[in-house]
């Protein structure tokens, strides 16, 4: 579709005065180019890692063992002690004892399954091979 002849004409002041690219899309804003692409993801994952936080988890490219494992090494080496870090705060705050619980679904159930099998046919009672492994 043609431009409206009174945008081609400059609005009145001659086809010279006329903008050549009217009606034409053009992006806005920054072009990174790969370089920089590759440096920003490789910053990020030296803080997330200088934090405590696996890099695996920060993209969304890594593979589903490879996001397990760093979902099992953040919680924990990230969420477990800060846990125990917070109980302590607040049983010193409130003058009582405070324990927090996590839901341990986002931990890998099947090894943790595995190891339990493990301990009762070595003979440990099963209540106690539950607790070796945070599902009393």
């Amino acid at each position: 579709m043609a431009p409206p002849v009174f945008l081609q004409g400059g609005l009145g002041a001659g086809p010279g005065a006329a903008p050549q690219r009217d009606w034409r899309p053009d992006r806005i804003g920054a072009a990174f180019n790969d370089a920089l692409v590759r440096a920003h993801r490789q910053a990020a994952e030296g803080v997330a890692a200088s934090l405590g936080y696996p890099p695996a988890l920060l993209f969304g490219d890594a593979d589903g063992t490879a996001q397990r494992e760093s979902l099992r090494r953040l919680h924990l080496q990230l969420v477990l002690p800060f846990t125990r870090r917070v109980e302590a705060e607040l049983s010193e705050k409130l003058e009582t004892d405070v324990t927090l619980k996590h839901d341990s679904y986002a931990l890998d159930m099947v090894s943790r399954a595995s190891v339990v099998d493990r301990l009762v046919r070595a003979g440990v009672p099963v209540a106690t091979a539950l607790a070796a492994v945070g599902l009393d």
